[in-house]
């Protein structure tokens, strides 16, 4: 419920069976990574690998404040995943695009309110995966480009089971030329009563 700041290029993981995030973690060009799990396995620090172990569905990841990694990786893992903050992997220098991922062997949800971007200049990449479950969207989720000539970034929303992006929902990856949005659900429905923008 406080401030974590590193320095450019830093690492910050918070791990443990249940994680929470209730203040303002700050690593620029670093790596964030809230994993919930009964076992982690940090592959390469260096690179967004990372396996979790999730051996009960109700391990859960919360972010309720801020998480700012401009031009760098946000991560989190966990059965249940619930973003209801700011996720922030913005760039200020082109061609440095920030990656964020959400990943949950159970059920993702983005509540109302909350914002997730990988925006700047050139723009980055936002993955949200439910293994085995649902996913649902209520917030913001943005990947745009603002430099002439680039291409807006890539939005991707997968779910095993039924995916709801709710009417209060905007998810854009706008630029000089629009970027791509993918909305897909394996086994269940696909919902979209939202905003959806590749322009």
């Amino acid at each position: 419920q406080g401030n974590i700041t590193t320095g450019s290029g830093g690492l910050v993981y918070l791990i443990g069976p249940a994680v929470t995030n209730g203040g303002i973690i700050t690593s620029p060009q670093g790596e964030v990574i809230l994993a919930a799990g009964n076992s982690v396995e940090l592959v390469n620090p260096a690179t967004p690998s990372l396996r979790v172990l999730i051996t009960a569905p109700d391990n859960q990841a919360v972010n309720l404040g801020s998480i700012v990694a401009d031009a760098g990786r946000v991560g989190i893992h966990a059965g249940l995943v619930r973003q209801g903050g700011t996720i922030r992997a913005n760039t200020v220098v082109r061609g440095e695009n920030g990656e964020i991922l959400l990943k949950a062997t159970k059920d993702v949800e983005l509540t109302a309110g909350s914002v997730t971007t990988a925006s700047g200049p050139t723009a980055g990449k936002v993955t949200i995966e439910a293994e085995s479950g649902t996913a649902k969207v209520s917030g913001r989720i943005e990947a745009n480009a603002e430099a002439p000539g680039a291409s807006g970034g890539t939005i991707r929303i997968s779910a095993q089971k039924d995916i709801t992006v709710d009417a209060q929902a905007v998810i854009t990856v706008n630029g000089s030329s629009g970027g791509q949005v993918a909305i897909q659900s394996v086994a269940g429905t696909t919902l979209v009563a939202g905003r959806v923008e590749a322009r």
